[in-house]
């Protein structure tokens, strides 16, 4: 299931808990720990690697102004599921951040450049616990300090929703759809259409053909070797 839904044009969905840990020139107008949620959406480009967006909203108190504080960060970015074992994925993701700010002071907005590491866990077909640290980096802010780095943590559930894969009914390594011998027994070797090789025509295998260049049109045994009917 987890490979299944990695393919180009399964789409995710998702929701997740988050805690952001503002940068410290915000700290007296926003608290420097905002705890929210949020969801993201993402589509895969290629096997594993996906265009994906999350946006989340998250408050706290702020240190010494008082009234109500938010930050929304927006996040759009690539991100590449290593997979390290079969139902288990590292998630590596870099791209840009929008950063949206309330207090009392203001409502300032950065752009910025952002990156996530993280970790994904099937639990079942499709459905997968993801945990991620986001960095994101704003030059220049609004708030007038030289730049900002604020950090957070994800922790959700997702959804993939994924195009089957083309099914291999015998296990040959040919797909179904391309297989003109979908009954192949298992283990036995086959050729690009999915049937099993008889290299000089006679009937018998070439994993069971101790005769593997018997000519053409000539009876052969079981072993594919040419008859011997006088012993001779």
């Amino acid at each position: 299931g987890a490979l299944a839904a990695q393919q180009p044009g399964s789409v995710e969905v998702g929701a997740f808990g988050a805690i952001s840990r503002l940068d410290g020139s915000f700290h007296t107008s926003l608290g420097s720990r905002q705890i929210g949620g949020g969801g993201v959406l993402g589509i895969f480009l290629a096997p594993n690697l996906a265009l994906e967006g999350d946006i989340s909203y998250s408050d706290g108190s702020a240190s010494s102004n008082g009234g109500d504080t938010g930050y929304i960060p927006i996040h759009g970015r690539l991100v590449y599921n290593l997979f390290a074992a079969d139902n288990t994925a590292i998630l590596l993701g870099l791209g840009g951040t929008r950063a949206l700010y309330r207090s009392p002071l203001g409502n300032p907005k950065d752009w910025g450049m952002g990156a996530l590491v993280g970790l994904r866990q099937y639990l079942s077909d499709g459905i997968s616990m993801r945990a991620g640290v986001t960095w994101d980096f704003m030059p220049s802010p609004a708030n007038g300090s030289r730049n900002d780095i604020n950090l957070g943590l994800q922790l959700g559930l997702s959804k993939t929703f994924g195009p089957p894969r083309d099914p291999d009914t015998d296990a040959d390594g040919i797909v179904d759809r391309l297989d003109q011998c979908p009954a192949t027994p298992l283990g036995e070797p086959v050729d690009m259409t999915g049937c099993q090789i008889d290299t000089d025509g006679d009937g018998v295998y070439d994993n069971r053909d101790d005769c593997g260049a018997t000519p053409s049109n000539e009876r052969v045994d079981a072993r594919g070797c040419p008859l011997d009917t006088d012993n001779c």
